[in-house]
C-alpha cells in the first residue's frame, strides 16, 4: 500500500532500517511521550521494519534522500473493513508548523481511497500538553466520537477521533 508522493522537495515513503535511530530521536525529541509510549512507538515502528506484523505499516516524510523529518503509523482496523487506525503521527520539533502532519495525513487519506477503505480513527490523551495533537485533529476534519475518563491516569482520558475519507 506504499505509493512514493512528493511535494516540492518532500517525498513519503516507507520507513526502512536506517531510519530506526531518527525516528527514535524525533519521538524522543518531541518531549511530549513518556518513557512508556517511547517504547509502544518502536515497538510498532519495529513490527513494521521486522514484518513480524504487516498491519503496523510506516510511512516516512523526508527531504530527497535524507533522514526523516516526520512519519505516520498506521494499519487497519482487525475485522472492520474500510477502517483504519491512526497509531502515531510524529513530526521533529525543528520541523513542526511547516505542514509535515498535513502532508503525512493526506498521503494516508489517499492511499485509503485507492483500497477502499473510509473511516480513520485516533486516540489521544486529555492531558493538558497534548492540546496541540487535539487541536490538529480537530484542523484536519477529525470529530470527537468517544472519551473514556480516566483512562490513562486519574484525570487523564482517552479522547477517541474520527474522519470520515469521502469517496
Amino acid at each position: 500500500m506504499y505509493r512514493l508522493m512528493h511535494r516540492d522537495t518532500m517525498l513519503i515513503r516507507p520507513a526502512i532500517a536506517k531510519d530506526r535511530p531518527h525516528l527514535e530521536a524525533m519521538v524522543r525529541e518531541c518531549g511530549a511521550f513518556t518513557d512508556a509510549e517511547i517504547a509502544v512507538a518502536m515497538e510498532l515502528i519495529d513490527h513494521h521494519l521486522d514484518g513480524t506484523d504487516p498491519d503496523y505499516l510506516v510511512a516516512c516524510a523526508a527531504h530527497s534522500n535524507d533522514s526523516p523529518v516526520g512519519y505516520i503509523c498506521y494499519g487497519p482496523v482487525p475485522k472492520e473493513d474500510g477502517a483504519y487506525d491512526l497509531y502515531w503521527i510524529v513530526v521533529a520539533p525543528s520541523h513542526q508548523r511547516q505542514g509535515i502532519g498535513h502532508l503525512l495525513l493526506k498521503w494516508l487519506e489517499k492511499e485509503m481511497k485507492l483500497v477502499g477503505a473510509h473511516t480513520l480513527r485516533a486516540e489521544t490523551a486529555s492531558k493538558p500538553h497534548y492540546a496541540g495533537q487535539r487541536l490538529f485533529y480537530a484542523a484536519e476534519g477529525f470529530n470527537e466520537i468517544a472519551r473514556q475518563k480516566d483512562f490513562y491516569a486519574p484525570g487523564d482520558d482517552k479522547v477517541i477521533y474520527e474522519k470520515i475519507i469521502p469517496s
